[in-house]
């Protein structure tokens, strides 16, 4: 069994999906190095303010003033500010934070702003301290300020982020909707192939059925002829050649109906009435049952319906049904018989040459196809449920329903 090659157009969406992965999962890893850049970038700007305010209360001049402190650091950021000394608390600004600082040094963001302490270090006295003194408890400088470095940073990555999710998404969009556009375009160049075929083997089978028709026909009339008067072994052999010669007359005749061209004698037609000619001489056996009308070459669109009767009584000689019917935008004809079925390559029935009967020549279908081609219809083969194979004609109106 031969393995079968991945093409370029069913490869190109996992490659697109592995590159968007790869995009979003290395955001996602700078995203997290960012947090901690961030959170450096706060206690960065939290130690700036807690060193001004440390030198700012620590001035010679007079006491310390925490409002002028904070005025002239708003433009930072800074929002408020306290002191804890000796258990009083002065404080300058509103508070937005709910933080209790713990140990002797943190930062802490809450409603998007950073909450920041410090306990510096008492001040040694000059000179050894007195005896049985009380230790001093540290002061406990606070502030609460707006971060910028961390919020821009913050803002950055996130804007870088979002852009690669878009730039993820948008190559996935590219990569389906290159996918479609190779396939339709193997599509084509596969269709474009088999019309070329076609067309060599039409030109081929014109030329074959042409060299051959009138030897043939002598032939066959010379068989008749010896038919007529001979007996016995003489005559069993004059009918077997007349009979060959009939079934080459018949293959010579699809040959020239499969490279038949020519433009199209479109005129309105019921299409009911054109099944029940073709069902005609063949009784109740054939049954034909709808209505429906459609703009189509007569003569044509017969040989098509005809082509499809005679197969489906190859199969099931003793019922086939034919139902024509209008849908919203086209005429149907469908041919049903109850026979074996259709054989696992049904994909194969419309290929010129491609027969599954003994007797068949293996163009019956193609023609069918050929034809409904030419009138922009379509035709395909389905399995029954109850049994059975039907083919369905569908031929677009022009101009909206008729009939």
């Amino acid at each position: 069994m031969g393995v079968t090659r991945a093409q370029p157009a069913n490869l190109l969406p996992w490659v697109a999906v592995v590159a968007a992965i790869a995009l979003v999962g290395s955001h996602l890893v700078a995203w997290s190095s960012v947090r901690g850049a961030v959170r450096a970038a706060h206690e960065s700007e939290a130690d700036a303010l807690l060193d001004r305010l440390h030198h700012y209360l620590h001035r010679p001049h007079g006491p310390p003033d925490l409002d002028s402190f904070l005025t002239q650091n708003q433009a930072n950021g800074l929002r408020f500010v306290s002191l804890t000394h000796r258990g009083e608390t002065f404080s300058a600004g509103v508070s937005q934070t709910n933080v209790a600082p713990t140990g002797g040094k943190g930062a802490v963001e809450e409603n998007g702003v950073v909450f920041a302490w410090r306990r510096p270090p008492p001040m040694r006295p000059n000179g050894p301290p007195p005896p049985r003194a009380r230790p001093r408890e540290p002061a406990l400088h606070a502030l609460e300020f707006e971060p910028v470095l961390g919020v821009a940073l913050q803002r950055d990555a996130l804007t870088g982020f979002l852009i690669s999710g878009v730039a993820a998404v948008l190559t996935l969009l590219l990569s389906f909707a290159l996918r479609r556009l190779l396939r339709s375009r193997e599509e084509a160049l596969r269709e474009a192939e088999h019309r070329r075929r076609l067309a060599s083997l039409g030109e081929m089978a014109a030329v074959l059925a042409h060299e051959i028709r009138n030897p043939l026909a002598s032939l066959k009339g010379h068989a008749q002829l010896l038919e007529e008067t001979a007996t016995g072994t003489t005559l069993k052999k004059a009918e077997r050649i007349v009979a060959e010669a009939q079934r080459l007359d018949e293959l010579t005749r699809h040959l020239l109906e499969f490279v038949r061209t020519g433009a199209l004698r479109r005129t309105g037609v019921d299409l009911r009435r054109l099944c029940e000619e073709v069902a005609r001489p063949y009784g109740d056996i054939v049954q034909v049952d709808g209505s429906a009308s459609a703009s189509v070459d007569a003569s044509r669109m017969r040989q098509a319906v005809q082509n499809l009767v005679v197969n489906a009584l190859d199969a099931s000689p003793d019922w086939v049904r034919v139902v024509v019917a209008t849908s919203e935008r086209a005429a149907t004809i469908e041919v049903a018989d109850q026979g074996p079925g259709l054989p696992a390559e049904s994909d194969e029935l419309f290929e010129p040459f491609r027969t599954f009967r003994t007797s068949g020549t293996g163009l019956g279908l193609a023609i069918v196809k050929r034809i409904v081609d030419a009138h922009g219809g379509s035709v395909r083969a389905e399995r029954r449920e109850a049994g059975g194979a039907s083919f369905v004609i569908t031929l677009p109106f022009a101009e909206g329903p008729r009939g």
